[in-house]
């Protein structure tokens, strides 16, 4: 949303003279955006990433090869009520704008009275009708552009929800996307400990069968019995960790949590890196930065407002009516009057009230500007921590993955050695949990991996590759079609 664009709209023709002077004075006379000033050094280059002078990377979502969840992604977005609430209030904010603006505009009123009077003497009994219509023209002039502040506030905290719109509706992507990744991760451990538990049930009716025969010891059927029951109990955890993930991410999506979402629980492949820019951009990229700055913004536009109030007014009012006995007569007898009225008005004592105003939203004002250099400052923390904990999760990755190849090849050998009598139970059971360690290992490595990279999008300000050019529907939104 460009500021100049709101301000230019409404505006009356040049042939009015002084008023399109004034009008569009309170929107050159606005404080510029680049005013704010960030009171650190904002570096050439990510610290985690010194080599990202590159284009950054944009539409991450389809990145992951994955259309369900762009599917339900989709769906979140049409079904979201926060994304809902976030909407109407930008609709709130725009007719705000409007109002505020209209308020520099000469306001035109008409007046039609209607009257019947009964006259009684002693003589007779009459009725006389009079009609009256008067128009008044009256027009602040914005000398101190107390008016056309609070237009431009008004116009910034419009700019503002249009970020926060931005904003909310990256953060409902990217928690989809996490609670996806979740949902894929619960899935791949309930699979892998349903095999794990029939795993151990083959291995307990083999040694029950060898007991029996007296070629296993008690200890080794009951060693089996515990690592059964032990999966049979994270199994039930896990499941019902599933079900919560499933509900939760309904939730999100606007649907009812009936729990009821059939998938194919596989995480996917990390994308190709992310190139994340320059630090400089995140001022102009992050949806919720350019919200706390346009509303810094605002609040400067009030401070000026609050100031003007302290100073004198000029109201310009003119008038004219005409009067008739006659309603069809009311505008043909002639008898045309008219006034014009200019009025020059200063507060002289007001108990320090309208000062106390000005520093109120003085205070606002810095307030404003904290919040933002907060805000700023937190986003260049999250691009920063994101871009080291992606390097240390890929080799996290790697790690697991290695250590996973290193338990199965023992465990094979655990399992000869076993057969042949080599070693007893307990080393084949220790050899079998640790290759099952690993693979939940491997597996959450993987999810955090993906749950950083969501992460990272989203602290860079990265587009999704369906979303709409919120400047397609810039022009006919302001036109109020």
């Amino acid at each position: 949303m460009s500021i100049d664009y709101l301000c230019k709209l409404g505006r009356p023709s040049a042939t009015m003279g002084l008023i399109v002077l004034s009008l569009l004075t309170s929107c050159t006379n606005r404080t510029s955006p680049t005013d704010l000033v960030v009171p650190w050094t904002v570096p050439e280059a990510w610290q985690s990433a010194p080599n990202s002078a590159q284009p950054v990377s944009a539409g991450w979502l389809h990145e992951f090869n994955d259309s369900k969840l762009i599917e339900i992604s989709q769906q979140a977005l049409a079904n979201n009520p926060d994304l809902k609430i976030v909407m109407a209030q930008r609709g709130q904010a725009l007719h705000r704008f409007r109002a505020l603006d209209g308020s520099q505009w000469p306001n035109l009123a008409s007046q039609l009275d209607a009257s019947r009077h009964k006259n009684v003497s002693s003589q007779s009994i009459s009725y006389q009708n009079q009609f009256s219509l008067d128009l008044v023209v009256s027009w602040e002039w914005d000398l101190w552009q107390r008016l056309g502040q609070r237009s431009q506030a008004a116009a910034w905290n419009y700019a503002a929800t249009e970020a926060d719109v931005a904003a909310l509706r990256l953060s409902l992507v990217a928690n989809v996307a996490r609670s996806w990744f979740d949902l894929m991760e619960a899935g791949a451990l309930v699979t892998l400990l349903k095999m794990r538990q029939k795993n151990l049930e083959d291995n307990h009716q083999l040694l029950t069968e060898r007991f029996k025969e007296g070629l296993s010891p008690a200890l080794d059927v009951l060693l089996a019995r515990t690592d059964l029951k032990q999966t049979s109990v994270q199994l039930v955890q896990q499941r019902q960790q599933l079900e919560v993930v499933k509900r939760r991410l309904l939730q999100l999506v606007g649907e009812y949590p009936d729990g009821v979402l059939e998938v194919a629980f596989r995480l996917p492949d990390l994308p190709k890196p992310v190139y994340p820019g320059l630090p400089a951009d995140l001022l102009k990229r992050r949806p919720d930065v350019m919200a706390t700055h346009s509303r810094a913004m605002a609040a400067h536009a009030l401070t000026h407002a609050a100031e003007a109030d302290r100073y004198p007014k000029l109201m310009l009012t003119a008038g004219g009516g005409t009067a008739s006995e006659e309603l069809k007569s009311i505008v043909r007898d002639g008898n045309l009057a008219w006034s014009m009225l200019a009025n020059f008005s200063q507060p002289l004592f007001d108990a320090r009230r309208l000062k106390s105003l000005s520093e109120e939203a003085l205070e606002a004002q810095r307030e404003a500007e904290a919040q933002y250099h907060k805000v700023l400052l937190a986003a260049f923390t999250e691009v920063e921590v994101a871009l080291s904990s992606e390097a240390y999760l890929r080799s996290s990755t790697l790690l697991n993955q290695s250590v996973l190849e290193t338990a199965q090849q023992a465990l094979s050998l655990a399992q000869k050695q076993y057969n042949e009598g080599l070693v007893d139970y307990a080393t084949l059971l220790a050899a079998q949990r640790r290759a099952f360690d690993s693979q939940i290992a491997l597996i959450q490595t993987k999810k955090q991996l993906l749950h950083n990279r969501v992460n990272l999008n989203l602290a860079l300000g990265n587009g999704l590759y369906y979303e709409n050019n919120p400047q397609d529907s810039l022009g006919s939104e302001i036109n109020g079609s």
